[in-house]
């Protein structure tokens, strides 16, 4: 992502795309990816691979590994609330990354959103999450030198605009109130 016209333009796609299924009645969707985004069991997966370390390469990464591990208590956060009702679950994109939004050589606007195969119910601060993780930045998705990966609060902003211009509840600069009226 280098401008912020793309993340604006690419985020009010995705806001429209779940503005859409917001009042999705039709059959059950299949979940495609079982435990998607279950991160106590992701978390288990990474404790049995350090465990297990069948390549020798724990020793290589023990300050991520610490920082990865650290971040156990904040990863834990939204599952108990998905699961209780707390935060509704609807059907969401699950890969909402700009690579996933087809925009138009000649006028920047937004054609669709593609890649549907991961299309199920979850909550929509996972769609936000991915894409701010995949548009705030200007570094590449899968940049190896982490101190690049920074958030830049330019296209933070136009994410956060362009999301909630489309979902159909903020017409102005987002708030906190306005926040919370777009995560119903």
């Amino acid at each position: 992502m280098t401008n912020p016209a793309d993340a604006r333009e690419a985020a009010a796609a995705f806001g429209e795309f779940l503005r859409l299924l917001a009042d999705y009645d039709g059959p059950h969707l299949h979940e495609t990816i079982a435990g998607f985004h279950d991160t106590a069991a992701r978390f288990e997966q990474l404790d049995r691979a350090i465990e297990a370390d069948p390549l020798g390469r724990t020793g290589d990464a023990p300050e991520e590994l610490r920082e990865m591990l650290a971040l156990r208590p904040i990863a834990g956060v939204l599952p108990p609330l998905i699961a209780d009702g707390s935060l509704p679950r609807r059907i969401v994109h699950n890969d909402a990354k700009l690579s996933n939004v087809l925009l138009d050589d000649a006028t920047g606007e937004a054609c669709c959103v593609v890649d549907l195969d991961t299309v199920m119910a979850g909550s929509l601060l996972h769609d936000f999450g991915d894409m701010v993780r995949s548009m705030a930045t200007r570094s590449a998705e899968d940049e190896a030198d982490l101190s690049k990966v920074t958030v830049d609060p330019g296209l933070f902003e136009a994410v956060a605009t362009g999301f909630l211009r489309r979902r159909g509840r903020c017409s102005r600069r987002p708030s906190a109130d306005c926040w919370s009226s777009a995560a119903a």
